[in-house]
């Protein structure tokens, strides 16, 4: 679905509530591992279904999953230059089908920005640790935009928990690249500071957006100079690990750019003609071309004809 969402912004140049949806519909397959809600939503969608319909059509109340935090970061950049209301706009066209739960749609705002500020950073120069004490570019900086940015109490307060934690630990965190990850699961570093936070703001599973973005976030602060640790550190917190993963990894990859990559893990990657790993890079560089900062047409009164619309 992050594809998805990338090819409908590269086609419209903007975000377009139908067109994102029909976009979905066009990258549907059931065999990829869709969470059970949005299985059931765009299996609805790819039937017909109205997409301001779908999002509430098998959870009343909206999902608050951390499905539609995990396919915005091309959201993020796309409208890294653009005002607070157009870019929540924008984040809610992207999850109109799926996610309208005020915590869903606020978790991904909170990665959306995320990734917006991020990319305008430019790679960190120096030692790691030099970013917690510019306040202004490091990690300290991102938490207070992003407690401006978001809606909810739960949002808020989830990065206020962070923001407070970026002090506490710093002794265990903004460490040197992490030369043997056996060695690191085993050490205060990351028993006393990393684990033990993300713990505290994303137990269980992090099933829930805003919990997963502050986990995903976290990952990256505790990593920021290292951009393939702050992967590893998402995967190795446990629950929903590929979702924590792939977050982290658009948050490292609008810091840092895409060469810090490592070859085998590009290498792994399904490759097939006209789609795979060399069509997602020639994506994400039309992509990377985009500067949207107008707010999405409205589509609360507009016509849905379906796919063609």
């Amino acid at each position: 679905m992050t594809l998805a969402l990338a090819s409908s912004l590269t086609r419209r140049g903007r975000a377009d509530a139908f067109d994102i949806a029909a976009s979905y519909i066009e990258w549907f397959d059931p065999r990829r591992g869709y969470a059970a809600g949005a299985l059931s939503a765009l299996t609805s969608l790819s039937r017909g279904a109205d997409p301001r319909q779908t999002g509430r059509m098998h959870i009343p109340d909206g999902s608050y999953g951390n499905g539609g935090a995990m396919r915005i970061a091309p959201l993020g950049l796309a409208y890294r230059n653009a005002p607070r209301a157009a870019l929540a706009r924008a984040v809610e066209a992207a999850l109109l089908p799926t996610h309208v739960h005020p915590c869903g749609i606020d978790g991904a705002l909170m990665q959306a920005a995320a990734v917006a500020w991020l990319s305008k950073r430019g790679e960190p120069e120096g030692a790691a640790g030099d970013a917690v004490a510019d306040e202004g570019s490091g990690p300290e900086g991102l938490l207070r935009h992003l407690i401006d940015v978001v809606e909810t109490d739960t949002a808020k307060g989830t990065l206020e928990v962070l923001l407070s934690q970026v002090q506490k630990k710093a002794p265990y965190i903004q460490q040197p690249p992490v030369a043997s990850w056996a060695d690191h699961l085993k050490s205060a570093d990351w028993l006393e500071g990393e684990l033990e936070v993300s713990s505290e703001i994303a137990p269980g599973f992090q099933m829930e957006a805003t919990g997963a973005a502050a986990a995903a976030l976290w990952a990256l602060v505790c990593h920021w100079g290292s951009p393939v640790d702050a992967v590893v550190a998402a995967a190795h917190a446990g629950g929903d690990t590929d979702t924590l993963a792939s977050m982290a990894g658009a948050l490292a990859g609008a810091l840092h750019g895409d060469g810090w990559l490592p070859a085998e893990w590009l290498g792994a990657l399904e490759n097939g003609e006209g789609d795979g790993r060399d069509a997602a890079l020639a994506l994400a560089a039309r992509l990377a071309e985009l500067d949207c900062r107008d707010p999405p047409e409205p589509w609360e009164a507009a016509e849905w004809t379906g796919p063609g619309a």
